[in-house]
């Protein structure tokens, strides 16, 4: 076996398994072309079988002429002019197409009576399927830049560029949507591309029309976009009058206003502020004794990312009955990163729509409130709850589930570091020179 023949085996074996799980899908179409010749009339044909498949860019003007009209000599050698210019209206179309024929036959070709020649063909075309679920009827949102309130944050006595914050706020958001699977997020390296050649309009004295028009030029269906209004971290040091133990005492916050705004109609479907705050034992320490900033800030950023997206998926995409298993449990509609065990739904039975009788404007369906849930089991892409009021039976496929505000539904944080204190019997607990 020759070198050559060897390398085509080789790359023959490694490429078989992604040929075996590609799809392709290949569509005929019968069409007719004509020309002056045979092989134009062919050429034609497959011109007329690209448009079909694959459609066509038109480009059209009109422009409007004025011509005056060349003077008329008279018998006395004078000139004579018309006072009524001509009008001349040209109108021009062009026509641009571009695409691949897999394979075509000539079914026939034969020429005509006036000399010119018809030819009909049968032209394949190759589409790739991807694999999975087709993701074309997710709605696609693009995450903007969070615009700051100011150029800085401290935290722990040092500033931290805003520009920072709002980059990490916006790929946590991004992931956060992303693992929800209900939206088809813009891709970040095409965004990075787009936005550095609009960078002025980024900046704090651009108007909101020209986002508008930034997320008109994206495609998309949804547009988020937002300002971190304020934040930051503070520490104190006090003396235990108990112990005389110095003790340090922190506390970090992060305030963040959002809208999440209808490309195709300019209205904002959802708009928001969430301020994540953190105080005492809630502050991460990265394994050490005292606070981190580094991890303090990623808390923060973490806990605003999660709850402007599960805002925006309770109002866009609210959590929904998908169906209900032999032990009792309720199936829910989302999994992965978006719910967490121990939280609390309402569930509500959906009725009729209503409408506003002034705008007539749908207000939405009438819930009707049927009892509660709680997650025990979260999986990637759904999650098992189970009834702690209310009838099992009533909770059908369909039905919405609201969360319950309060304790139960906090954002996770990091707990900090484990402690190694243990408890003595009377309730006491054990000092090391005890043991």
């Amino acid at each position: 076996m020759t070198m050559l023949k060897k390398i085509f085996l080789v790359l023959a074996m490694l490429l078989l398994p992604f040929a075996a799980k590609a799809e392709f899908v290949v569509s005929q179409l019968d069409v007719k072309g004509y020309g002056e010749t045979r092989s134009e009339a062919v050429q034609d044909a497959l011109l007329e079988a690209i448009r079909q498949n694959q459609g066509v860019d038109l480009q059209s003007t009109r422009e409007l002429v004025r011509e005056l009209p060349e003077p008329v000599a008279l018998r006395d050698s004078a000139m004579a002019v018309s006072d009524k210019p001509k009008t001349v209206v040209r109108d021009e179309v062009r026509e641009s197409v571009r695409g691949a024929v897999r394979q075509y036959r000539v079914l026939d070709a034969h020429e005509l009576a006036d000399g010119r020649w018809e030819a009909r063909v049968l032209a394949a075309f190759t589409r790739y399927k991807s694999p999975g679920l087709n993701t074309s009827k997710r709605r696609r949102i693009a995450v903007m830049p969070f615009r700051t309130a100011s150029s800085s944050l401290m935290f722990d006595g040092q500033q931290v560029p805003a520009e920072d914050i709002s980059a990490e706020l916006v790929q946590q958001v991004v992931t956060e949507l992303t693992q929800s699977r209900k939206f088809s997020v813009l891709d970040r390296d095409y965004m990075d591309a787009y936005l550095n050649e609009k960078s002025l309009l980024l900046s704090a004295d651009a108007e909101a029309s020209e986002m508008m028009k930034m997320g008109m030029a994206l495609g998309v269906d949804y547009m988020l976009v937002g300002i971190i209004s304020g934040g930051g971290e503070r520490r104190t040091d006090h003396v235990s009058g108990l112990t005389g133990e110095r003790v340090q005492h922190g506390a970090a916050s992060l305030s963040v206003d959002y809208r999440i705004i209808v490309m195709s109609t300019r209205e904002v479907k959802w708009s928001g502020s969430e301020r994540i705050e953190l105080e005492g034992s809630e502050m991460p320490r990265d394994g050490s004794v005292s606070p981190s900033p580094d991890a303090v800030r990623r808390a923060l950023v973490f806990g605003a990312a999660r709850m402007i997206v599960r805002r925006a998926l309770d109002n866009i995409y609210p959590l929904r009955v998908v169906g209900r298993n032999a032990a009792g449990e309720v199936l829910v509609n989302q999994g992965g990163v978006t719910l967490q065990e121990g939280e609390l739904f309402d569930v509500l039975a959906v009725g009729p729509d209503v409408k506003d009788h002034y705008t007539g404007e749908s207000l939405g369906a009438v819930e009707n409130r049927i009892g509660r849930i709680k997650v025990v089991r979260v999986a990637s892409k759904k999650s098992y709850a189970a009834v702690v009021e209310g009838d099992f039976s009533l909770m059908v496929d369909g039905c919405i589930c609201r969360r319950v505000s309060g304790a139960g539904n906090a954002v996770p944080v990091n707990p900090g570091r484990p402690t190694d204190v243990r408890i003595s019997e009377d309730g006491g607990a054990v000092l090391p020179f005890d043991r």
